[in-house]
């Protein structure tokens, strides 16, 4: 055997054994990674497990120690007229500190961050649950606090909100456009979809004869020319005559104020200018809600 094939047999034999010891280490590295990978997990497992046991812990704890244990608000009549609706706040604490005297701040919302506030005694005997009823004009959306005072200084909780007008108004859906032709004519698309008040509004439960004062009397459509009026449409009666028109009244088990008109209407003779549209609501209740076409 020649010195060059020795040298060779040599040579694989030492890569052999290197790739061996290499293959040994690599396999011993991945199950000292395996190892620490369970370990972390474990570890993992075990953080979850201490947090989730704080967190309940602080969420009890919150729950007793808590000054305000629960509060609710409900709407409990409407007058005959819809001017005026009856409201029940009740609250209850789990505890008064001593010689504390209790307020009900009822606040009416008069713009989007501002209210105009009235501060209202309530008689304590002693006692860790109340009940005001406050008589409120309708058209008014309203906050609550409850505020008690002693010599030491004061504290407050809220109590809620009721915004039934504001929901008279969000009970409105309106979608559509309007295409300008070239022959001095515009076509206006209308969808207007009106949600039964009782499945909208879930907050509390309201007389028949209050849903009954939501139907909607009227519906018309403005249509301007550069800020002037040159169309109104009276949907309804435009909807008498073309169909498209869906109502309680040939649809069993939905609540009479529910509505869903889908209309094209055309005006003609129109010089070129911007065109916009309004539509306009009228409910039993007199108040009329306008919504802009987009």
């Amino acid at each position: 055997m020649k010195k060059h094939e020795v040298f060779t047999i040599i040579l694989m034999i030492i890569l052999l054994i290197t790739t061996f010891n290499q293959g040994s280490t690599i396999h011993e590295l991945r199950n000292t990674i395996n190892h620490q990978s369970h370990q972390i997990s474990a570890l993992q497992n075990g953080v979850q497990g201490i947090y989730g046991s704080v967190n309940n812990s602080l969420s009890n704890w919150e729950r007793e120690n808590r000054w305000l244990h629960s509060s609710k608000n409900i709407i409990s009549s409407i007058s005959n007229d819809g001017n005026d609706m009856e409201v029940i706040v009740s609250w209850q604490f789990n505890e008064l500190r001593n010689d504390e005297e209790v307020y009900l701040m009822v606040g009416e919302k008069i713009n989007t961050s501002e209210y105009k506030w009235e501060k209202i005694k309530v008689d304590t005997d002693n006692q860790l649950h109340f009940d005001k009823t406050l008589t409120l004009p309708l058209r008014g959306d309203y906050k609550f606090d409850t505020i008690a005072e002693n010599t030491e200084g004061s504290r407050l909780a809220e109590l809620g909100t009721v915004e039934l007008y504001r929901s008279l108004k969000e009970r409105f859906q309106v979608h559509g456009n309007i295409h300008a032709r070239p022959d001095n004519k515009a076509q206006i698309f209308v969808d207007l979809f009106v949600e039964g008040f009782k499945y909208f509004y879930h907050q509390n439960e309201l007389s028949d004869s209050f849903i009954s004062k939501l139907e909607i009397e009227s519906v018309f459509v403005e249509v301007y020319l550069d800020g002037q009026l040159v169309k109104n449409f009276d949907l309804l009666e435009e909807t008498a005559e073309k169909g498209h028109r869906e109502l309680e009244k040939q649809m069993a088990g939905y609540p009479t104020d529910f509505m869903h008109i889908y209309q094209n209407l055309e005006v003609e003779e129109l010089p070129s200018g911007t065109l916009s549209a309004i539509v306009k609501i009228t409910d039993g209740l007199g108040e009329i809600y306008e919504l802009p076409l987009r």
